[in-house]
């Protein structure tokens, strides 16, 4: 019986299964993996998971830089680097564990170019400007505040606010525990504000229909756990209320990490709450807020404001009285 791709995938989800790889993960290569075969099925009609070849994977990889996605933009180029990593997995799977390969068609390939850019912080005016938008006292202000505060406060992946479970929130040590990537759990700490909300929410929880559930966030209509979806929608409405580009996860993220080293923050300290493996995260963030820090000292030192300030003063003076 010929190994079909269907088969083949299969027993590849399990392996990552069985092997400890996390849900999201596995999501992730399977997808990668149906929107090749999409495009194989189109572009060489019959090729089996045995015939590909590297002149097939070069192909794609052009074929996701040069072509739209349904909002009309190009693919981000990092989305195209881990569609590449995803493949690399497949089949080095392949060659591992069945015999179809001696050797992987991407042996060799260089991952296409990714450009190191960090997500734009949130700015102090947007972020308190999202915050009035849930200032109130519904159920659903009270939530979203503690779930936008939270995000500053520790940087938690989407993923992670949205798996947070009842007994994962420490009120007493102002920590929430979460499973970051890899399936590590790492304890994240909060501040007082923050606290404040999660009690005030806290409060609120336990008078919902929902209030037994172990998730911690509770949707607003439902009895059910809030999602890492649902948590997309809400901030993207919250973001629109607020009259400013979209606020989403990764940028709060971005924010916590900036923020932390702009004002000082330990670079081991931050790995250590980000949950980053290595420092080379932490490094990054050194040098944004180092740039920060550097645009905040031109205003004082810089050479042409120094220099003729009080001279182009004087003379916007003289044209006054003139």
């Amino acid at each position: 019986m010929p190994n079909t791709w269907e088969d083949l995938a299969e027993s590849w989800m399990l392996t990552l299964r069985v092997g400890g790889v996390a849900e999201s993960t596995r999501r992730d290569y399977q997808s990668t993996l149906t929107y090749f075969r999409t495009w194989l099925d189109v572009a060489h009609p019959g090729t089996g998971p045995g015939e590909v070849t590297r002149a097939h994977i070069t192909a794609y990889l052009a074929y996701l830089q040069d072509t739209p996605t349904k909002r009309g933009v190009p693919m981000a180029p990092v989305t195209i680097g881990n569609r590449f990593r995803h493949l690399q997995q497949w089949f080095r799977w392949l060659v591992e564990d069945t015999d179809i390969y001696e050797l992987s068609p991407m042996h060799g390939m260089r991952h296409p170019h990714v450009p190191k850019r960090l997500v734009p912080a949130i700015d102090e005016d947007d972020i308190k400007a999202i915050l009035r938008t849930c200032g109130g006292a519904s159920f659903a202000d009270l939530r979203d505040r503690a779930i936008i505060l939270l995000f500053l406060d520790t940087g938690l992946r989407r993923a992670e606010m949205a798996g947070l479970e009842v007994e994962d929130v420490d009120m007493r040590r102002q920590t929430v525990t979460v499973i970051g990537k890899g399936d590590k759990e790492r304890a994240a700490p909060f501040g007082q504000i923050t606290a404040l909300a999660l009690d005030r929410y806290r409060r609120a929880r336990a008078t919902r229909r929902g209030a037994s559930s172990v998730a911690w966030w509770l949707a607003e209509r439902t009895s059910t756990g809030l999602t890492a979806d649902g948590i997309r929608q809400m901030l993207e409405r919250r973001s629109e209320r607020a009259g400013i580009s979209s606020a989403r996860a990764h940028r709060w993220r971005h924010t916590m990490a900036t923020e932390w080293m702009i004002h000082g923050g330990n670079e081991l300290d931050l790995q250590a709450i980000m949950g980053w493996e290595t420092l080379q995260m932490a490094g990054r963030y050194t040098a944004a807020a180092a740039a920060r820090r550097a645009a905040a000292a031109h205003t004082r030192y810089g050479p042409a404001d120094r220099l003729l300030g009080e001279t182009a003063t004087r003379t916007r003076g003289r044209r006054r009285q003139g």
